[in-house]
């Protein structure tokens, strides 16, 4: 039986380093949508908007592979210490399952390779 992703908290735990690292980007990334909030209501210009979106994007699935990269780490750490080969497949099953939207997601839509900001690139925002 596969379990969702809601239940695979219980078998895996982010190192703390991971932990840490995920929320210092996270907390980057809650600071960089407020200034595009900011740039939006200041009636910005659309271009710059999108660049910054990109940037959020590329933050973001960054934050996220990481994430999963720990995530794979100490599942198969973690299997192969127990030795319980039966529910190897079904815990690279469950991780599969999660990991999937995470590599969908990792290309923009319709968009031509460059022609947003650099994943994770992060352009000056304008205080007002």
């Amino acid at each position: 039986m596969v379990r969702k992703a809601s239940q695979m908290s219980e078998l895996i735990s982010l190192s703390p380093g991971c932990r840490e690292e995920v929320l210092r980007r996270l907390h980057c990334v809650q600071g960089h949508t407020r200034g595009v909030s900011r740039m939006v209501n200041a009636g910005t210009d659309g271009l710059q908007v999108a660049h910054q979106l990109g940037a959020l994007r590329g933050a973001l699935n960054k934050i996220a592979l990481l994430l999963l990269e720990d995530l794979l780490r100490t599942a198969l750490q973690d299997n192969l210490t127990m030795g319980e080969a039966k529910n190897r497949d079904e815990l690279l099953a469950e991780l599969f399952s999660v990991c999937a939207p995470f590599m969908e997601s990792l290309e923009p839509a319709g968009v031509s390779e460059g022609s947003l900001a650099s994943e994770g690139e992060m352009l000056p925002i304008a205080k007002r």
